[in-house]
């Protein structure tokens, strides 16, 4: 894959869709294969125009992992919605999963239900991704995976409130399930820190895999014992 063509909209891309405002600038653009969703000029979300929609951005195909060696889920939260990339692929390629995506931005939505392709099928909450999720475990609604792919600019919540928000996090995954996070920190220190977090409160190790050619780095764990990547994939875990 080349990154240069996934990460930056090429010179024979269109512009589709331009807002400014409240301080955010959201930009929709594409070209003959793919379509972006930039915000404030960064690429948030992109993916193939062809169905099955794959997402392109290569931390998308890392978070993946669980669904390509293990087994497939029966239902998905997503907080963070962006251009509802997973969800809109795992529709087409997978259409037995019940997938929720949370996107606290309206103009976010409205965008993407206008512009990318197969959106008006999609399931999004508009809503503060923690208010959402303490809503679903205070009515004990749980999900086989938990994926947190939420920044504001390039920092995710759970940097600053990590103890805080970990324990809401697990209490809305499944007791056999997955929780999957997207962060965006090259701070080596503060990914091995939130795993030590991670593994002293459910008691299982998690997964730290860095992303090739790129800052993210995806944190896996599963929620109780049994599920293990195989060892091709496991050798790649940066926690120690």
């Amino acid at each position: 894959m080349n990154l240069a063509q996934t990460l930056t909209p090429n010179k024979d891309s269109r512009q589709l869709y331009f807002l400014r405002s409240n301080g955010l600038q959201i930009e929709i653009l594409r070209d003959d294969k793919h379509i972006w969703l930039l915000v404030n000029e960064v690429v948030q979300s992109a993916i193939e125009l062809k169905p099955p929609y794959r997402p392109i951005l290569p931390h998308c195909l890392v978070m993946l992992l669980p669904l390509i060696h293990l087994r497939e889920p029966r239902s998905i939260l997503e907080l963070g919605g962006g251009g509802l990339s997973f969800q809109r692929y795992l529709a087409h390629a997978h259409p037995g999963i019940a997938f929720t995506s949370v996107e606290c931005n309206q103009d976010i939505i409205a965008a993407v239900q206008s512009n990318f392709p197969q959106s008006e099928s999609l399931k999004v909450a508009h809503s503060d991704a923690f208010e959402y999720l303490r809503r679903c475990v205070k009515q004990q609604e749980t999900f086989d995976w938990l994926i947190v792919d939420l920044f504001q600019g390039a920092q995710s919540p759970l940097e600053n409130e990590t103890e805080s928000y970990l324990p809401q996090l697990f209490d809305a995954v499944e007791s056999d399930g997955w929780l999957i996070v997207n962060c965006l920190t090259p701070d080596k220190a503060w990914l091995q820190s939130l795993c030590h977090m991670i593994e002293a409160l459910v008691g299982t190790r998690p997964y730290l895999f860095a992303v090739p050619q790129m800052q993210n780095h995806i944190v896996f764990v599963h929620k109780g014992p049994g599920a293990t990547f195989p060892d091709e994939v496991a050798q790649f875990n940066l926690y120690s």
